[in-house]
C-alpha cells in the first residue's frame, strides 16, 4: 500500500471512532438537547421520598436441621416408636425434598408389616413434615396403599 492510502485509512478510522463516541453521548443525553430545567423538575425532593423499609432482623440458622438426612432420621425414629408390629421400611429419596419458603423437610416413607398367621402383610406410605427450625415433626400422615 502506498503512504497516501494508509493516511486515508487512518483518517477514516479516527473519524469513524469519534463519530460513534459523539453519537453515543448524544443518544445518552450527555451532550446536546438536554434541558437542565426539565431534569430538575423530574427529580423528587428528599422530603417527598418514601423512607426505606426497616431491614428484617437477622435470623440465625445455627440450630437448624442442616440436611435432609437429619430430617429422615427424625422421621424414622418416629416410625419405629409408633409402629410396634414387625416391619420393613424405606425412604423415598426421589420425592423427599426441602421447601425453603416454609423451612420444612417433606419426607416420604414406605413401610410394610410382616405377614402373620392372623393377618396378611400391609403396605403403608407416610408423609412426614419436619420443621427445620424446631427439629420437630409438624405432620405425620400414614396412608394405606
Amino acid at each position: 500500500m502506498t503512504p497516501k492510502k494508509l493516511l486515508l485509512i487512518g483518517i477514516a478510522l479516527v473519524v469513524l471512532v469519534n463519530g460513534s463516541i459523539f453519537g453515543t453521548l448524544l443518544v445518552a443525553g450527555v451532550i446536546g438537547g438536554g434541558d437542565s430545567a426539565t431534569d430538575a423538575e423530574t427529580v423528587e425532593p428528599e422530603s417527598e421520598k418514601e423512607p426505606l423499609p426497616a431491614p428484617e432482623p437477622f435470623k440465625s440458622k445455627a440450630n437448624y436441621i442442616r440436611s435432609i438426612g437429619e430430617a429422615m432420621t427424625i422421621c424414622e425414629q418416629r416410625l419405629h416408636e409408633s409402629v410396634k408390629v414387625p416391619k420393613s421400611s424405606s425412604i423415598n429419596t426421589v420425592e423427599s425434598r426441602y421447601e425453603p419458603s416454609q423451612e420444612v423437610y417433606k419426607i416420604f416413607l414406605v413401610y410394610e408389616t410382616i405377614s402373620r398367621m392372623s393377618e396378611p402383610a400391609k403396605s403403608f406410605n407416610v408423609i412426614c413434615e419436619v420443621s427445620a427450625e424446631r427439629k420437630t415433626i409438624d405432620l405425620w400422615k400414614p396412608m394405606a396403599n
